[in-house]
């Protein structure tokens, strides 16, 4: 039986737009992922590739609040899930903190912070997720020594990609890039969050964000990504 992958990212929950915080309706776009990875849960694995809040703000604790809501009622259904650090969840304390950790607590909910490959009923999955300079590794590195996976999801960044939102009024951390050459060589599906528009670039699927973010985004088409594999 195929694994049905769910992939959503950049929710961003503490956007702010013309002066106007855009919590709620980015989580109750989430809330409709959720649905759809409910579905059918016993196939389904839900990954959320990478950039949930700045960990600054006095916003974020909401943020951490709702992603730690979504993801118990995901346990609590039966979906297996994982969770992906992005260049905005991250901080540069020296210890790999960053704002997905309260995740941990809840059984079945998968956090990935480090390059790991994760085993499903259905399938493998590689993380290249962001991390903290102090957490850093090599992806090509990470990539060639993996095993056979279905399902590469990272959220790093690609050379040569026309910039958006996330690199101009987004832009937070250092380049760290998507070894596309390497993993595509494994025949497994790529996938990387990070770049809000949704679009496919050198075979790599983006999922975009949940919404527009900024008013430069009007052509940006929100959405997530169901891959069957």
């Amino acid at each position: 039986m195929a694994t049905r992958w769910i992939v959503t990212a950049d929710w961003h929950l503490d956007a702010v737009t013309a002066s106007v915080q855009r919590f709620d309706e980015i989580v109750l776009a989430a809330r409709q992922v959720v649905e759809v990875a409910k579905s059918d849960p016993v196939r389904t694995v839900f990954v959320f590739a990478g950039d949930l809040t700045d960990p600054d703000p006095p916003r974020c604790w909401r943020a951490v609040a709702a992603a730690a809501e979504i993801a118990q009622h995901l346990a609590y259904h039966g979906v297996d899930q994982v969770w992906l650090t992005g260049n905005h969840d991250v901080l540069e304390d020296g210890h790999g903190s960053h704002t997905l950790m309260p995740l941990r607590s809840i059984e079945g909910c998968i956090v990935a912070d480090e390059p790991r490959e994760y085993t499903f009923s259905g399938g493998r999955l590689m993380a290249l997720p962001y991390t903290a300079r102090s957490r850093g590794y090599n992806p090509v590195a990470a990539v060639r020594s993996a095993g056979p996976v279905d399902l590469i999801v990272g959220h790093l960044m690609l050379e040569g990609i026309g910039p958006g939102s996330e690199t101009t009024d987004f832009a937070r951390g250092r380049d760290v890039f998507f070894p596309v050459a390497q993993a595509a060589a494994t025949g497994a599906v790529l996938v990387n969050g990070h770049y809000h528009r949704r679009q496919t670039y050198q075979g790599v699927e983006i999922p975009g964000s949940l919404a527009r973010l900024t008013r430069a985004d009007v052509a940006n088409n929100p959405g997530f990504l169901e891959v069957i594999r």
